[in-house]
């Protein structure tokens, strides 16, 4: 009877030191995980704040470019409106010069068609003005542009990262966790 006693001492021994070392096992795998599901929070915080400020970089320099291609829209517009009148002024002139060249005086006449050719050539100067606003603005904003682009790309490859570390942790979890839970039973 007491070689059973003995035995069974030893069997309960050994399964109690097979709980805690099943037990120790479980609780490393359990802080490695942990461990891990951390690191990749940190990582993905860090990545999603990256994000954000070039995010904010890319809004910044489009609500630059958005204002420049306003002022685009804005002297096209007004580069219309000149080339109209010019058209309309040059075709006043034609007529005029049609018209009245025999009715008035040779004086008077060149009088009044060298003022008409003058408020001409001041709006060929505004028009050239124009022009040349109209010019460096579209040199703004293709320059606008080319500075846009490397922040757009940059961004795209962080969130590019961004789904990839997510993907890896998804797969950390399923896999640790699947491995806990066979520890476990």
């Amino acid at each position: 009877m007491a070689d059973n006693h003995i035995v069974s001492q030893n069997g309960i021994a050994s399964t109690v030191m097979a709980i805690a070392d099943i037990k120790e096992l479980l609780n490393s795998a359990t802080q490695e995980y942990v461990k891990d599901i951390k690191s990749f929070n940190i990582k993905i915080s860090t990545i999603k704040d990256d994000i954000l400020k070039q995010q904010s970089k890319c809004d910044e320099i489009q609500r630059e470019l958005d204002g420049i291609i306003k002022d685009i829209e804005y002297s096209t517009r007004l580069l219309q409106r000149l080339n109209d009148n010019f058209f309309k002024k040059a075709e006043m002139i034609d007529e005029f010069s049609v018209e009245l060249e025999h009715s008035l005086d040779a004086k008077e006449f060149d009088k009044i068609l060298q003022r008409k050719l003058k408020d001409l050539i001041h709006l060929t100067d505004e028009i050239e003005e124009v022009e040349q606003t109209l010019l460096e603005a579209e040199l703004d904003r293709l320059n606008t542009i080319s500075k846009l682009q490397p922040f757009q790309a940059q961004l795209e490859e962080l969130k590019r990262y961004l789904l990839k570390v997510e993907l890896e942790k998804e797969y950390i979890e399923s896999t640790n966790l699947h491995g806990i839970t066979k520890l476990h039973k």
